[in-house]
């Protein structure tokens, strides 16, 4: 009876979870990394490139969608993106060749990851804390984290790889806690740890923990399972370096390259703001931003000052510590967690000091270590429900309290608070113009490349649909007719435009 009412409990959370997620999916228009996604999983990040073979020309999308396959994918993404991404890109290019490109269909695969995160985190939890309340109340506060909602919410890897992380520490766990490597917990960890690393290179950092991990528990595992989990380090080993040496090591060179230009541009620069130079005050507000994130505390999208709400991780950080004080036989389990979700601001800490920039601080990178702090948050909850028999005792109040500061992290997730980004301009005004107005003879003419880029993105039914660019920088979108008479498709806002 009980576990009929537990199974009825977790579909109404993957059932809110999925609400939640889908809610004003398409109510801001894709920004310009959701962008990159798209012409990387295109290949049109290749024509994006190549702007002086086509100015002073005519053209069609059909030259722009030439690369539309799986080497252009890599190409575009070694150029791009050096390298990072390969997994999400190549499945985002055949989840487009099923599902078409708009703005839903690109955020909607994110968002199905999301919701199976929510139920993989539920199976996890009993791992971890063989508890059904712990993994209920950690499917609740995962259905309604707001850094997974953002990411669900976005077409990007994030949210893919935090389902594939979150998958292989389950059978790392699994095969940590029954000291047993079948052969299907070793593939499916194996896989998952290429994935994930392909996904996102920022993985790693929970891969190096568990690591460090296994290595002190080395002494407690069988022979059979040390030598399987090898076999499995093998495989991710050699899968990677296949990769790397078809583009990934170009890429990591790239990417190495960027960075140190924005180390440059922190160093010399005192109004820059993203890149911001490594000292040990944005060390400090770098892992207070993390901190706070993770945990569910998005205050800060409402534009609050670090400063004046990192006393607030204090709620968080209590209910995590009362669980760790008032467990006995998952303790290990829970140390082992905190490695996990320390790995994720350390590995930023070393990347900060070596690059002089705090970019590696940005929050999305710690995304796929948030499952982790949500158990560790669902154990501390869970004790507070079995010890706290007064409804207004300390620890009840501070669990309440921290609920409601995740319920009202919420605002500024789904309401775009801040950004105030109107739907997308390409896909919702610019193309349905462009149908309206254009006839067989006349000619559709940009201003921006760009534009041109990402109006193709749309375009690519659209092949007799004869295109001109010519840079200026009124952003405008217009069709002239063959009679010579020109008709305004729209003109992009500043803030719109590529």
């Amino acid at each position: 009876m009980v576990g009929s009412r537990n199974n009825q409990i977790l579909f109404f959370l993957l059932l809110l979870a999925f609400v939640v997620r889908l809610f004003g999916i398409t109510a801001h228009g894709i920004w310009i990394d959701e962008k990159t996604a798209l012409k990387n999983a295109t290949g049109l990040e290749i024509a994006e490139n190549s702007q002086s073979e086509y100015e002073g020309r005519v053209f069609t999308s059909k030259e722009l969608w030439a690369n539309n396959h799986v080497t252009g994918v890599k190409e575009s993404t070694i150029v791009q993106s050096g390298g990072n991404n390969i997994f999400y890109n190549t499945l985002l290019h055949f989840w487009i060749k099923l599902a078409g490109i708009s703005d839903f269909s690109l955020r909607l695969l994110s968002a199905i990851f999301g919701l199976l995160t929510v139920l993989l985190l539920f199976v996890f939890s009993k791992e971890i804390y063989n508890n059904e309340r712990v993994a209920l109340l950690a499917a609740f506060i995962a259905a309604m984290h707001p850094m997974l909602i953002r990411y669900s919410q976005e077409g990007r890897a994030y949210a893919i790889g935090a389902f594939f992380v979150l998958l292989a520490s389950l059978y790392f766990f699994r095969i940590l806690n029954r000291n047993k490597a079948d052969v299907f917990s070793i593939a499916i960890f194996s896989i998952s740890v290429v994935i994930s690393f392909l996904s996102h290179y920022l993985t790693v950092s929970v891969f190096l923990a568990q690591l460090f991990i296994f290595l002190i528990s080395i002494g407690k595992l069988k022979r059979s399972v040390i030598f399987s989990v090898l076999a499995g380090a093998a495989f991710i080993v050699g899968t990677i370096y296949i990769w790397m040496i078809n583009g990934g090591f170009e890429g990591i060179e790239s990417i190495a390259e960027k960075s140190s230009d924005y180390g440059d541009v922190a160093a010399n620069n005192a109004q820059e703001t993203f890149a911001l130079p490594t000292s040990a005050k944005t060390l400090f507000a770098g892992w207070s931003q993390v901190l706070l994130a993770i945990s569910g505390n998005y205050l800060q999208g409402f534009g609050i000052q670090i400063r004046y709400i990192f006393i607030l991780f204090l709620m968080p950080a209590f209910l995590m510590y009362y669980g760790f004080r008032n467990v006995e036989k998952e303790r290990r389990n829970l140390i082992y967690l905190f490695l996990l979700i320390l790995g994720s601001p350390a590995l930023s800490t070393i990347l900060a000091v070596r690059s002089g920039h705090v970019i590696p601080f940005q929050i999305l990178y710690a995304i796929f270590v948030v499952p982790f702090v949500i158990v560790a948050l669902a154990v501390g909850l869970n004790k507070v429900l079995e010890l706290s028999k007064s409804f207004l005792s300390v620890t009840r109040v501070v669990g309440v309290a921290y609920l409601l500061l995740l319920l009202i992290s919420l605002y500024p997730i789904h309401s775009d608070y801040g950004k105030e980004r109107d739907i997308n301009p390409y896909f919702y005004k610019v193309l349905p113009a462009i149908t309206a107005e254009y006839a067989p003879g006349d000619t559709l003419c940009f201003s921006n490349w760009g534009d041109v880029v990402v109006a193709n993105l749309y375009l690519r039914e659209r092949g007799d649909i004869v295109q001109e660019f010519k840079e200026s920088d009124d952003g405008q979108v217009f069709i002239r007719k063959s009679t010579g008479s020109k008709v305004a498709v729209y003109t992009l806002k500043k803030e719109d435009r590529y």
